[in-house]
């Protein structure tokens, strides 16, 4: 590391930098956006039961569920159930078996190698006890997911390609005016002591170095000049 040159360690560092960073934000949007998936189903699965519990009525000392009365997403199964598990309603044919029932909790169970997100929730209709329970496949969160990670996996190496690139650039020209000095220094070496630094006309530490660079080899040119002046009196 010693050997590396300033711009190849600052290329360096900005791309453990930014390896760091994307190390920390892919996993948050990953979450984030996962979460806000699942909150969406869910939000879909609990409208679905409102739907049912807006339509539920009592007609002629029975239970009356009409469809036209429920507004239930696609794609979500649903269906009511009385407290000693007989069923009074269902919108599709489901294996509503392999549902645990847990009132107000939402579970995610595996049926025929497919992941599904259910919701039930315990109510009274009429002094009757009933379980309203829904279903929704869980396909589009994994797809939507799954299609996130393809994207993020692309986008890595190309950011941190960019960002090494970007940063090796930047460096380069940000010890430009460094190389300047050393060669107007080699001059100097060589015994040429009217060079000065060119063309740095920046304000920041490097400016501030060629300004007291060639103020010195001014002081320096001038006592040479006196020593000469001097030297050729004597003589």
């Amino acid at each position: 590391m010693k050997k590396l040159k300033i711009r190849t360690k600052i290329t360096l560092l900005y791309l453990l930098f930014s390896v760091f960073l994307l190390s920390v934000l892919i996993p948050t949007v990953y979450t984030n956006v996962s979460h806000s998936l699942n909150q969406t189903l869910r939000a879909r699965l609990q409208m679905s039961i409102s739907g049912a519990l807006t339509a539920l009525d009592m007609v002629d000392g029975q239970l009356d569920l009409d469809p036209e009365d429920m507004d239930i997403p696609n794609g979500i199964a649903l269906a009511v159930f009385e407290t000693d598990g007989e069923m009074l309603y269902e919108n599709t044919h489901w294996e509503w078996n392999a549902i645990p029932m847990t009132p107000d909790e939402v579970n995610t169970v595996t049926v025929n190698g497919r992941k599904w997100m259910t919701l039930c929730q315990d109510c009274e209709v009429r002094e009757r006890e009933l379980t309203i329970t829904a279903v929704s496949s869980m396909g589009y969160v994994e797809e939507s997911l799954n299609n996130l990670s393809i994207m993020l996996s692309f986008l890595m190496p190309v950011y941190l390609g960019a960002s090494a690139l970007g940063a090796f650039f930047l460096a380069k020209n940000a010890m430009r005016p460094i190389k300047d000095i050393t060669q107007t220094a080699l001059a100097i070496g060589d015994g040429d002591i009217s060079t000065r630094i060119q063309g740095i006309d920046t304000r920041d530490e490097v400016g501030e170095l060629a300004m007291t660079f060639n103020m010195m080899l001014d002081n320096v040119e001038r006592s040479f000049k006196r020593e000469a002046v001097y030297l050729r009196r004597v003589a």
